[in-house]
């Protein structure tokens, strides 16, 4: 079975972002922003937007809990620059409307990967508003020039799975180890054996007790800081949604 690009997809996943670098300026197509009334009513959007680089000073990582089962989550990134420009990045299935995941069937090569590239306001209200989702924000301690390397690779992923589809895969190839493998490539290192890379839903303990995460509260009071649901207004479409979120920065 090959991994393929001509599907008739699910709206939320139907284009495929990619992107140019020319310096320090970075071109990135199809960043997701839709706008939801509800999960299944929204105006579908994707933007075209130009990032500074070298405004590119801020990594975070966010978990996004669903079903109560607090050892799974969905795990996101968010690259945050000095102007107050976030752009998300969430590894998902890549399905088409008339296919459904499960668990089970993401085992064997039933769905296509994508890097979805998307503001904010949509990847996490989406969840926190209209899903019903309990959503984490962590600030990292990751350095400028971790965080430049990390976009690059991010960005090299996205321009590769554009030209070369790959398989989404339950447990080798999801949400979290897809990340992981981008992150480790520019230094991050975990004990292999580790259970919480098994179990995502507490790697925001793992990177915390591992430094890697941008706070001197004990865990329990960086967790509820970092609760963004706490600071959510309800299906409002705000311009300020990332500052919102983050009160505690601001």
């Amino acid at each position: 079975m090959t991994p393929v690009q001509n599907k008739n997809w699910a709206d939320g996943v139907s284009r495929l972002p990619w992107a140019t670098i020319d310096n320090n300026k970075v071109h990135i197509h199809n960043i997701r922003d839709f706008i939801y009334q509800s999960e299944t009513d929204y105006k579908i959007q994707y933007i075209d937007k130009i990032y500074d680089l070298g405004q590119l000073n801020q990594l975070d990582y966010i978990l996004s809990y669903w079903d109560g089962n607090q050892a799974i989550a969905h795990s996101i990134f968010s690259f945050g620059f000095k102007n107050g420009d976030r752009l998300a990045v969430s590894t998902e299935v890549r399905n088409a409307k008339d296919e459904e995941y499960g668990g089970f069937t993401g085992l064997y090569n039933q769905f296509e990967l994508i890097y979805v590239l998307a503001t904010e306001r949509d990847v996490l209200q989406l969840r926190t508003n209209f899903r019903g989702e309990e959503v984490y924000i962590y600030p990292t301690n990751a350095s400028k020039q971790e965080i430049r390397r990390l976009f690059n690779v991010v960005i090299d992923r996205v321009n590769t799975l554009r030209t070369t589809p790959k398989f989404y895969n339950t447990i080798t190839q999801n949400c979290f180890t897809s990340l992981m493998t981008d992150f480790r490539k520019v230094g991050g290192k975990h004990h292999p054996f580790d259970y919480r890379l098994y179990a995502n839903g507490f790697s925001d303990e793992m990177f915390y007790q591992n430094g890697k995460i941008k706070s001197s509260l004990p865990f329990a009071e960086a967790k509820q800081r970092a609760y963004i649901n706490q600071y959510i207004q309800p299906n409002i479409y705000n311009a300020n949604y990332s500052q919102q979120i983050r009160p505690y920065q601001y």
